[in-house]
């Protein structure tokens, strides 16, 4: 990731040091957790704004919210679909959240 996505806060403090459920790949801007990591406390303090889930729903549906269904196999045809098909979208649209600043989270089951 580049160095232009500044953090959301005015430290360096990361929102989420006790919380098991979910990393700061970067800095208060991308999460990466379980299903467990869209409840709306932590949603909230770490100022969570959009989420791509893959293959199931958040627990919070107050942000805004792109689901993928992915099957948790290893199929050649479901592998492909998720690295050609699903992939390019989730970026795209990860980007656009760091690039304005706003925070989002990536999570599975």
């Amino acid at each position: 990731m580049s160095k232009q996505f500044a953090s959301t806060q005015s430290s360096n403090t990361l929102c989420i040091e006790d919380i098991s459920e979910m990393s700061n790949i970067l800095v208060n801007l991308l999460f990466l957790g379980s299903q467990s990591s869209t409840r709306s406390d932590l949603i909230a303090k770490c100022n969570i704004q959009t989420i791509i889930s893959i293959g199931c729903n958040p627990i919070d549906k107050a942000v805004k919210n792109y689901k993928y269904d992915v099957e948790d196999n290893y199929d050649v045809n479901n592998l492909y679909n998720f690295f050609n098909n699903i992939m390019p979208i989730a970026h795209d649209i990860i980007n656009q959240c760091l690039n304005k600043k706003k925070a989002v989270l990536v999570h599975c089951q």
